[in-house]
Parts: C-alpha cells; sequence; structure tokens
C-alpha cells in the first residue's frame, strides 16, 4: 500500500505528514525477495519492518547495559583492589613511625588525620567533578559510597596494623 497525498483529506494530511510517500509492508520475506529479483536495493531509501527495527533497538540497548553493568563491575573491584594497595603501602612504610606515635599517647585520628583528610578530600572532587558535569542525582552516590568504602578498608586495615605493631615492637 503507497501512501501519497491523494490518500487523505487535506484536514488529515499535517498529521499524517510523516507518512506521505512510504509504503507500509505486510509480507516482508516475500517483498525482500520481489526487491531483489528486479535489482531495487538502491531505489529504496529504507526497507524495515517497524517491529525488526524496535527488536534490533531494543537488543542494542540490552546489549550496551550489559557491557555497562560489566565495566562498572570491573571498575568497583578495580577501585577497592587499589585503596586495599594503597592502605597496606600507606601502613608498611609509617609502621615505625606510628608506633612511636601510639606509645606517646596519640590516638588513632590524630595519627592517621593528613591520610583520612585526603580521603575526603578525594571524596570532594567526585563530588565537584558530578555537579560540573550535570550528571544526574544518582550520580551523586558514587563518592559517598567510594568514602564509606574506603573508610571501611581503612579502618579494617588500620585494626590489623596494631596487632603487627606489636609483634614489630618483638622483633618479630
Amino acid at each position: 500500500m503507497v501512501f501519497g497525498s491523494q490518500t487523505f483529506d487535506e484536514k488529515h494530511i499535517g498529521r499524517l505528514n510523516q507518512y506521505i510517500y512510504q509504503t507500509l509492508i505486510t509480507n516482508v520475506s516475500q517483498t525482500r525477495q520481489l526487491v531483489k529479483k528486479y535489482d531495487l536495493e538502491l531505489s529504496i531509501g529504507a526497507f524495515a519492518n517497524g517491529y525488526e527495527e524496535a527488536n534490533q533497538r531494543l537488543h542494542t540497548m540490552q546489549t550496551k547495559q550489559t557491557f555497562l553493568i560489566g565495566s562498572t563491575i570491573v571498575a568497583i573491584i578495580s577501585s577497592i583492589l587499589l585503596t586495599y594497595v594503597l592502605n597496606v603501602i600507606y601502613f608498611y612504610q609509617n609502621r615505625r613511625k606510628f608506633v612511636i606515635e601510639r606509645l606517646a599517647g596519640m590516638k588513632a585520628q590524630q595519627i592517621h588525620a593528613t591520610y583520612l583528610k585526603v580521603i575526603v578530600a578525594s571524596s570532594g572532587l567526585l563530588v565537584l567533578l558530578v555537579w560540573l558535569m550535570h550528571l544526574p542525582l544518582v550520580s551523586f552516590l558514587v563518592p559517598v559510597i567510594y568514602l564509606l568504602l574506603s573508610g571501611l578498608i581503612f579502618v579494617w586495615q588500620a585494626n590489623q596494623a596494631k596487632e603487627q605493631q606489636v609483634q614489630y615492637l618483638k622483633g618479630e
């Protein structure tokens, strides 16, 4: 069926302007065979069934979503591992200093204040970047989650470091 300006009354032409001079196909496979048979591939601008087009777009979106979820999981895991390694280096390089400060009676918050300020500042920088890039409000959760994960990893490793400091004092 071919639509043209003669098909409709003048009052309907404005609404149906997008369909003017388009062909609606009901039997796709037979039409494709006829188009190939008479070499009409180049004369047809767009040859797609709406249902197939919608399925193809849906499949493309699902594929993109799967890759996005996969890359996000990899990013989170690598972030956690890098934070862990950074804390291990921090505690190892400064273990002697931490033992002396702890023996002097300093609290853990005083000993690690500078390092914790750097972690909070990096999270603040992330918040600023999210705001400057005009990302959705859900994106503001990323710096908060980063700060929580970094804090939890730090506290866990700080407790482990306290146990190791006693061993360090004993010379083990």
